[in-house]
């Protein structure tokens, strides 16, 4: 039977909800997913200097007036920096002054998109939105400094939140293209913009791998934020192998900025390479895979193309070079006598 406290798929009503609508929607559903932080949740958007919240606020919690908090969070640092910077993405922070959860929300909907595309509109930012309470609502999801390991472990507990509610919401069918929240994405940013902070390719596609062996329809919102915070550690890759895989990746980036072409034959060359491991070949792969089967595309129409016969003839290339390491890691298995203990975790299934 169903549990009847687990998130509920999203209905063809709020398909077409405005964004307003939608923020407000959002605030509400995450105090009831989360009472800890119910009455204490606010999203701002940095834009527009709305506060989605005010009216739902536990004077208890939160001590300040409306009028306090509205003049507070327009002259707060984190949205002064945002309205800076607008290409940079939403934050989310608590606030011991105000004993306030905010979400800064600082993303971009193309109007013209949303005018023909309400639905895809607001499933983005859904994902965002969700990354975002991750980092507010489960244990380890908050950090102080991006470059720790506690930096890099939260954001794979906040992504994998967004992609476990992903599911919830959508259906375990619809797999997740998100700028942000899919293994394609993060491995993209890692490999063309050296961004290891956000490297969660790993969680995501241990998460996509199970997604229909976990039963997520049956799960409430605690049991969600637990097996997020679960994958995240267990699938979270050590600072050091990010920093490998920067540096495999360097190669491209520096030849991608230059020529798109070149750039991809050098990704090809990385990722085939037979004196980098599993890792940098998992990384690589995550991001060539879609490319082979035309789903990358790219606004200024400069994609990189190739033949019909060079697109098999990579194929096969992947293909046999994950056999090879496959084989390679069970080998490696089966010659180790002793086995070290494993992390004091549920166990699930291997990307």
């Amino acid at each position: 039977m169903k549990n009847n406290t687990a998130p509920e798929k999203i209905n063809e009503a709020e398909k077409a909800e405005t964004l307003s609508d939608l923020f407000n929607r959002f605030v509400r559903e995450s105090g009831e997913l989360f009472p800890a932080l119910e009455g204490s949740i606010l999203l701002m958007d940095v834009a527009d200097y709305k506060v989605y919240g005010l009216y739902g606020l536990d004077r208890d919690k939160v001590k300040a007036s409306d009028t306090q908090l509205l003049g507070y969070l327009g002259a707060h640092p984190t949205s002064v920096y945002l309205r800076k910077h607008p290409e940079e993405s939403s934050r989310a922070s608590y606030d011991p002054w105000s004993g306030a959860s905010i979400i800064f929300f600082n993303d971009k909907i193309d109007p013209e998109v949303a005018k023909i595309a309400t639905e895809k509109a607001n499933e983005r930012t859904l994902h965002l939105l969700d990354h975002e309470l991750g980092h507010l609502a489960i244990e380890d999801g908050m950090y102080d400094n991006p470059q720790s390991p506690q930096g890099l472990l939260g954001e794979n507990i906040a992504d994998a939140y967004a992609l476990l509610r992903h599911y919830q919401r959508f259906g375990t069918s619809k797999e997740c293209f998100d700028k942000y929240v899919s293994p394609f994405a993060r491995a993209s940013s890692l490999i063309f913009s050296g961004d290891a902070t956000h490297f969660t390719t790993f969680t995501l596609q241990a998460i996509s791998n199970a997604r229909n062996a976990l039963k997520i329809d049956n799960i409430d919102a605690a049991t969600t934020a637990r097996m997020a915070r679960d994958y995240a550690r267990f699938f979270t890759p050590k600072p050091e192998t990010v920093k490998k895989l920067k540096a495999a990746f360097k190669p491209v980036k520096d030849t991608w900025e230059k020529d798109r072409d070149t750039g991809l034959q050098k990704l090809i060359d990385v990722t085939l390479d037979p004196a980098n491991d599993i890792e940098v070949f998992r990384t690589g792969e995550t991001w060539l895979r879609p490319y082979l089967k035309g789903s990358v595309t790219f606004p200024d129409g400069t994609t990189p193309a190739l033949s019909y016969f060079e697109t098999k003839t990579l194929e096969r290339k992947l293909d046999e070079r994950m056999f090879r390491l496959a084989r390679a890691a069970k080998m490696a298995r089966k010659q180790e006598p002793h086995r070290p203990g494993q992390p004091t975790l549920r166990r699930f299934p291997s990307p």
